[in-house]
């Protein structure tokens, strides 16, 4: 028989039914940042966003009494906004579904830079900062469960995060934290969501690519700079950058022969487009590859500056004359808006 699995504190509970599901939630047991399981299916998903339980965790959040916390009634949003860290910080399932409530009630309690939603929760035992966005590597620190970290960048199923009260940073796999903004609601997640995701809202368009001979003579093993020409469209409202994407060279049988990442500096503005060019260092010929929107800006104070770009991203290689070739954005950080 296919079950519901509820993942609760790391123990895990089976379920028959819906209705036995949605009981469980009604009489308190499940919380909303209890994990859920839908019946055949591999994914696990918060039960605030479980589509079977929405309607009961909101009933059951906007039931908690808030004098259990000691906190000031509904619509004293001031004073409940400035003790709403120290709620969070006692860390537990009341905390984050008491945390959850007062949001989903009350919107005007985020303030305008998103710092009530601008957190991840870290939700699994043992979890760790690594150095890189793998778990091949030696720890940088563990993280408490419970502990909030603040979000840096994204990459791939990892998160660049920095723990606040040590300054620690490193990535953290995104299936063992929870991002707060999941408890808000549809309509703050789809505030907040490109801030936690933003690689799901920029895309690459119009690509294509062109092969530099090397300076040297033909049939030398010098790299190949091949020039990429593409463009970042960002459908998110928030800027975005530090993106790193990874150009797969396949031959003509349709087989992978290399795959070279590389950095772009610059802005992708919100709901908008740029390209991406190669500016070179006149005297030590290093290159840099930049969006043109933040090129413009270097231009204005430097006008010099463009005899040294050119259209493209030059990337350096070791195939040549390949027939095939693929970007993805592996690496990007979406910007929260100021003011």
């Amino acid at each position: 028989m296919a079950r519901w699995i509820i993942n609760k504190n790391d123990n895990h509970l089976h379920v028959d039914s819906v209705q036995e599901l949605r009981q469980m939630a009604r009489d308190g047991r499940i919380t909303p940042a209890d994990m859920i399981q839908a019946p055949g299916e591999v994914d696990w998903h918060y039960a605030a966003e479980s589509p079977v339980l929405k309607d009961i965790m909101r009933n059951t959040l906007s039931d908690i009494d808030d004098d259990e916390f000691g906190m000031p009634k509904k619509g004293a949003n001031k004073m409940v906004m400035g003790l709403l860290v120290a709620v969070i910080a006692v860390g537990g399932g009341m905390a984050a579904k008491f945390y959850g409530a007062m949001n989903a009630e009350t919107p005007s309690l985020i303030d305008e830079n998103g710092e009530a939603y601008s957190m991840l929760i870290v939700s699994a035992e043992g979890a760790a900062l690594y150095p890189e966005a793998q778990q091949s590597t030696k720890p940088v620190m563990f993280v408490p469960k419970n502990d909030k970290l603040e979000l840096l960048t994204k990459r791939g199923d990892f998160y660049k995060a920095r723990h606040p009260g040590t300054g620690g940073e490193g990535w953290i796999q995104t299936s063992q934290v929870m991002p707060m903004y999941k408890l808000g609601g549809a309509e703050v997640a789809a505030k907040y969501d490109p801030l936690y995701n933003p690689d799901q809202y920029l895309r690459v368009g119009g690509a294509s690519w062109m092969e530099l001979a090397p300076a040297g003579n033909k049939g030398t093993e010098e790299e190949q700079t091949t020039v990429f020409e593409f463009s970042l469209a960002n459908e998110s409202p928030y800027d975005m950058t530090d993106v790193k994407l990874v150009a797969t060279i396949k031959d003509k049988k349709g087989h992978e022969v290399e795959t070279v990442e590389f950095p772009v500096e610059g802005i992708i503005p919100g709901k908008g487009a740029t390209m991406v060019g190669t500016l070179t260092d006149p005297e030590t010929q290093v290159t840099r590859l930049v969006t043109q929107t933040t090129f413009r800006k270097m231009a204005s104070d430097q006008p010099d500056l463009k005899m040294e770009y050119t259209n493209g991203a030059e990337v350096r290689m070791n195939t040549a004359d390949f027939t095939d070739a693929e970007l993805h954005i592996v690496e990007v950080r979406a910007l929260p808006k100021e003011g």
